[in-house]
């Protein structure tokens, strides 16, 4: 009779070929015979899906308490500025990406970096024609590339993802992958959903900044009438 105990699990993913990646955690699985794998076993399965729903659960709540820090600021008046810098940088630490960006419309027809977690990329103008980032911002589609050639001619993986109003596209995150790495598919539903809300707390916020500005402007005339 096998008896249970205590030991590392490391299980290699078997991904299609968009995904990549390896889990690595410490559970609770039956010993099994020479030469059997542990997803063999039955219990050695409910044990792995067991493993995995647990770091899904747990990754999708980091999420909602990063668009929950964005909406506190933003709504609590915080820069724009600001908070467009801190939606690309949680964007990257929750991708573990190499760094991230924030493209927004100039009125010229080219997207230009306004925040990103490399200094270097700051004004960086993109054009909408040809471009994945114009891609994204025209039809308000989300990528996942593993040639993504928007910054020059290194061939690079990347989200791209549009950040959007109710009605209308607000810019385009990109997050870029560590070299070696690939994004999976989960993070592109994850980040492309961080995206959409982070584009809906910003039309939340401009709304209410005007509202503040509609509210000085009556006070004005009404203490210039009662003069």
């Amino acid at each position: 009779v096998d008896h249970e105990h205590r030991e590392r699990v490391g299980v290699e993913q078997r991904l299609e070929p968009r995904l990549h990646g390896a889990l690595g955690g410490v559970g609770r699985v039956p010993t099994h015979r020479r030469g059997e794998r542990v997803a063999d076993h039955p219990q050695g399965r409910q044990q792995i899906r067991a493993i995995f729903a647990d770091k899904a659960a747990h990754a999708r709540q980091l999420w909602i308490e990063a668009i929950r820090d964005i909406s506190t600021n933003l709504l609590a008046g915080d820069d724009p500025t600001v908070v467009h810098l801190e939606i690309a940088g949680k964007a990257s630490a929750l991708t573990d990406s190499d760094f991230s960006f924030l493209l927004t419309p100039d009125g010229s027809g080219d997207l230009v970096v306004t925040p990103s977690t490399r200094d270097e990329l700051q004004g960086r103008r993109v054009p909408t024609a040809g471009t994945a980032a114009g891609l994204a911002f025209a039809d308000r589609v989300p990528l996942r590339l593993n040639d993504f050639r928007d910054l020059g001619d290194d061939q690079l993986v990347a989200l791209v993802l549009p950040v959007c109003e109710p009605t209308t596209v607000l810019g385009v995150l990109v997050c870029v992958a560590k070299a070696g790495r690939q994004f999976t598919e989960t993070q592109l539903e994850m980040t492309a959903a961080f995206a959409m809300q982070a584009g809906l707390v910003l039309h939340l916020a401009t709304a209410q900044r005007r509202m503040r500005e509609l509210d000085v402007l009556t006070d004005r005339d009404r203490i210039a009438r009662d003069l």
